[in-house]
């Protein structure tokens, strides 16, 4: 049987959190500037932000702390907002962030970008039916998925072939819940309508790994098992 790779969440300050953001997604989407804000250029698509927790605080949303509590302060400082317009992809990537250049991972060969395993996902925009698909390579292969970093604020990512990947697991974020998610794992969004889909991503630290922060929620009694 296949794992599963997503859980709805029952979070008390989800409601408002969601709220913040939207406010804040709408700010950045209106042409405003708000210091501590990130906007990465992707090759697939165009709107994304990186909201650092000191952009949100300094905008008076607060909930953010509150939702930090929660998980025993072990989010990383930013929000991912990603604003996927018709006729945009988001083809099969994991998620993750660059480590420190020479720490090691020159050294000994190893990349450093660094995989992020347990994100928490916010749709932002109504409900539409949208599936995030999971899958696992089929053969080993080393990952191809690149990060590259110029003055920080272009990134490309080289995706793997569709071919070398089988689904395992598949989930409609709803905007009633938040939805733990395996970020570490690959994933993509399947899209079925051609309206624009906003989803927010708060990650964990990379050293957490997904099946801790599943253990974490079932034993705090937020998890909402999956039959």
């Amino acid at each position: 049987m296949n794992p599963k790779c997503a859980y709805k969440l029952k979070l008390d300050c989800f409601n408002d959190l969601r709220e913040d953001l939207n406010n804040i997604n709408n700010r950045l989407n209106s042409g405003e500037s708000i210091p501590y804000v990130k906007n990465p250029k992707y090759k697939n698509y165009s709107g994304a932000y990186f909201v650092s927790n000191d952009a949100l605080l300094n905008c008076n949303y607060n909930t953010i702390i509150k939702l930090n509590k929660v998980f025993n302060n072990s989010l990383l400082n930013v929000t991912r907002i990603h604003n996927l317009y018709p006729g945009e992809t988001y083809p099969w990537h994991r998620d993750g962030r660059e480590g420190l250049n020479g720490l090691y991972g020159e050294e000994w060969g190893e990349p450093t970008y660094r995989v992020i395993s347990a994100g928490i996902s916010i749709l932002l925009s109504d409900f539409n039916d949208d599936i995030t698909e999971y899958g696992i390579t089929t053969g080993l292969q080393r990952d191809n998925q690149q990060f590259i970093n110029n003055n920080h604020e272009k990134y490309e990512i080289k995706y793997n072939n569709e071919d070398d990947i089988k689904m395992i697991d598949s989930i409609s974020v709803p905007d009633t819940h938040a939805v733990l998610s395996y970020i570490g794992l690959h994933h993509k969004v399947v899209t079925t309508k051609q309206v624009p889909r906003v989803i927010a991503i708060i990650p964990f630290w990379p050293n957490i790994q997904f099946e801790e922060v599943v253990d974490y929620c079932r034993s705090n009694n937020i998890l909402i098992e999956r039959e």
